[in-house]
């Protein structure tokens, strides 16, 4: 399927789009660069699949939307890929709704790969909004007026549609606040601050009675409603005038956000400050730049005619892989499943027969992960024709069995750094030893901090960025001082004309290698002694366990709402939400102890107050 060109639409197709303007607007409430979003992603995939003829709508297939998805997601981003997607799901979910087609397709769209959407929020220097206002002309109207508008969206982290809206009648200055039309019809009354509330006054007396209109803040010339460029162009202005590089409004609301991170707000504290309906709203806070979209590889064979199951298993497998998702394990179980089904002459999938081949695992398989391969395939089936059945979870027990961490003592770090130290190889021991150091000091995986470039560490701001970690996802760590000292100390002992901008170097000069790293590290607690409680050789992955067990261990002494604060913690580890990070948290003796303490006294606590 090839994707046209939108730039004539014939007449039929005009009608439908029409009808589907108006259900935005009327039925779903939908703001107008929202819609006008939908309408270009649905005018892409209407023509694609049925040219000028919408009476082939009513015979779309679930294969005629997984062609439009690959074909769409080459040599676009994920993101990209991702809005074309939202915008043909929810089309499809209107022609269903409407009966233009009798099956609920929308339900055969993929969602993009988990941790895949968001960037890394590209924030300015520190300081920037100030250097920004300092900039601005306060004694013209429109200086009176950027420097209005940058302060209350570095303040309050509005975005641009926000500010846009905004009427004189939402600054109630008696109580002191500022209603804000957010995103999805919601009206959020916010504390307007001081520095804002004086900066909106002195805009408005240079600006004079206007009574033509009632936005708060307008155009000069000509005079009138604020337009996204003018917005722009006022912040563009601001920068320029202190020799800072353009940035777009949204980067203000990002700056805020990675700002109150850095100083120790929570994440549903940030996320209700910019007003996220969702905790996962705020991902964008960890996120990181993805690479293109998946390459839409297929499993449809070419040289011979393909069974209704084989063609199905094409699509959905072309269909993830288009929107992110890798499924290697996944495409070769479903591909041996699918023969499977077809040597046995099945036309239909049943929890019975999944259940009955992820059971029968060779070599003592896991046959839940079997399973649950079978239950995305057997989704994406039941969407085409409902006589599928989708196996339940939980229906075999899974084998996989993680291994109990080594929560490494200080005692031992400091032997095994001094081991490091030791080994008769420069500049291999130093960089073993700083490695194990940065492994401790910030619970990082191994591969993020094999991968590190010396231009990933800011000296300046205490900052390291992760790139590209686990899942896609990049994300701002802090250092501690005495890390960044460790860090710099260092690269000075290494030779200044090394190949590589890699952060950590082996004997060959290059970067290191995990395998390497991971023989070495072996080496040093077999000659150390190091062992687990079974007696065991520890990992190095343990001294991420060991990172969060110690920085929760720490909250329970200082006497903090741990509950609140493991948020905190997610985020620095890089996790996509806080149930990842309950993994970590193994039971310390000296953990539990504390936890239990937590517990008897707010029992005794509540006892008291009945």
């Amino acid at each position: 399927m090839s994707v046209v060109s939108c730039v004539e639409v014939p007449a039929p197709v005009g009608a439908l789009l029409d009808r589907y303007r108006e259900y935005l607007i009327v039925e779903r409430g939908l703001r107008p660069t929202t819609v006008a979003t939908y309408l270009w992603n649905a005018r892409l995939f209407v023509l694609a699949a049925c040219g000028d003829d919408v009476a082939r709508i009513e015979s779309l297939t679930a294969g005629d939307v997984a062609r439009f998805v690959v074909a769409v997601s080459e040599g676009r981003r994920a993101s990209s890929v991702n809005t074309i997607v939202v915008g043909v799901r929810a089309l499809l979910r209107y022609f269903y709704a409407v009966g233009l087609i009798a099956t609920p397709l929308a339900q055969a769209t993929p969602w993009l790969a988990r941790g895949r959407v968001s960037t890394l929020p590209r924030t300015t220097v520190p300081g920037a909004p100030a250097q920004i206002l300092a900039g601005l002309d306060r004694a013209t109207v429109a200086g009176a007026r950027d420097f209005a508008i940058v302060t209350l969206m570095s303040r309050l982290g509005l975005r641009l549609g926000e500010v846009i809206d905004m009427k004189l009648d939402d600054v109630d200055w008696r109580r002191g606040e500022l209603l804000v039309r957010s995103k999805g019809g919601w009206r959020d009354p916010l504390p307007l601050p001081v520095d804002g509330g004086e900066a909106v006054a002195a805009y408005l007396v240079l600006r004079g009675a206007e009574d033509r209109w009632r936005q708060l803040f307008l155009r000069i010339d000509p005079p009138g409603p604020m337009q996204r460029s003018t917005v722009l162009a006022a912040i563009r202005r601001g920068c320029v005038r202190v020799g800072l590089p353009d940035l777009c409004s949204h980067r203000l609301r990002h700056t805020l956000a990675v700002d109150l991170l850095r100083r120790g707000a929570a994440l549903p504290e940030i996320g209700q400050l910019l007003r996220h309906r969702e905790t996962g709203d705020h991902g964008d806070l960890r996120q990181g730049r993805h690479d293109r979209a998946g390459d839409g590889r297929s499993a449809v064979a070419r040289e011979r005619i393909m069974s209704p199951f084989e063609t199905a298993l094409g699509d959905y497998l072309a269909v993830r892989r288009a929107v992110g998702y890798r499924l290697d394990d996944d495409g070769r179980l479903l591909a041996r499943f699918v023969a499977h089904l077809d040597a046995r002459g099945i036309d239909t999938l049943t929890v019975a027969v999944a259940v009955e081949w992820a059971a029968a695992t060779p070599n003592g398989g896991n046959g839940a992960k079997r399973l649950a391969a079978i239950r995305g395939f057997a989704r994406y089936l039941q969407a085409l024709d409902p006589a599928h059945e989708v196996p339940p979870a939980g229906v075999l027990p899974s084998r996989v069995r993680r291994a109990i961490p080594h929560l490494y003592s200080e005692a031992e770090i400091t032997v095994l750094m001094t081991a490091a130290r030791n080994v008769d190889r420069s500049p291999w021991n130093v960089t073993v030893e700083t490695i194990i150091g940065l492994l401790w000091a910030t619970g990082m995986r191994i591969g993020e901090v094999l991968r590190l470039d010396t231009a990933d560490v800011d000296p300046e701001t205490g900052v390291l960025t992760v790139w590209l970690a686990k899942f896609g996802k990049s994300r701002l760590v802090p250092l501690a001082p005495s890390t960044i000292t460790a860090l710099d100390l260092y690269r000075r002992q290494l030779p200044a004309d090394l190949p590589t901008p890699a952060m950590f170097v082996g004997p060959d000069r290059r970067r290191v290698r995990y395998g390497r790293f991971n023989v070495t590290f072996s080496e040093l607690l077999d000659s150390t002694g190091i062992t687990t409680a079974a007696g065991h050789r520890p990992r190095a992955h343990d001294l991420r366990h060991s990172f969060a067990v110690r920085t929760l261990l720490g909250w329970y002494r200082d006497g903090l709402d741990v509950q609140a604060m493991l948020p905190r913690l997610s985020t620095y580890l890089g996790h996509v939400e806080p149930a990842s990070t309950y993994w970590y948290l193994s039971a310390a003796p000296e953990l539990m102890a504390l936890a239990a303490q937590r517990l008897e006294h707010r029992t005794d606590h509540d006892g008291a107050d009945r």
